[in-house]
């Protein structure tokens, strides 16, 4: 019995073509899949960070007075101009003493 070793080398051949398109087919994948996974960390991260903002967004929205709190604000302003107003006229009458008192006092001597 005499063994054909051409035949066995074509299929032998042909098997190692097979391995190395597998091996090929498999490194592409796995380079895609690292290159995915990266791009999903990376998507990841920013969605994490975009949540971190918002959250804090919301806390300050939160935190903001409200326009009831504003109108209250409002009122005391309006309240404490009135009182400016009044407190120039008596400085304003004051002063016009003052400068009577002061001319009194130069024409005297």
């Amino acid at each position: 019995m005499k063994i054909d070793y051409s035949a066995w080398r074509f299929w032998y051949e042909i098997a190692l073509g097979g391995v190395v398109v597998v091996n090929f087919a498999y490194t592409w994948v796995a380079n895609r899949s690292k290159a995915n996974r990266k791009a999903i960390e990376g998507v990841d991260e920013r969605m994490t960070e975009t949540i971190r903002r918002t959250d804090r967004l919301e806390q300050r929205a939160d935190n903001a007075p409200s326009h009831n709190d504003l109108a209250v604000l409002h009122d005391r302003i309006t309240d404490l101009s009135g009182a400016v107003r009044e407190l120039t006229g008596v400085l304003q009458a004051m002063r016009r003493s003052v400068d009577r008192v002061e001319t009194y006092l130069l024409e005297r001597e």
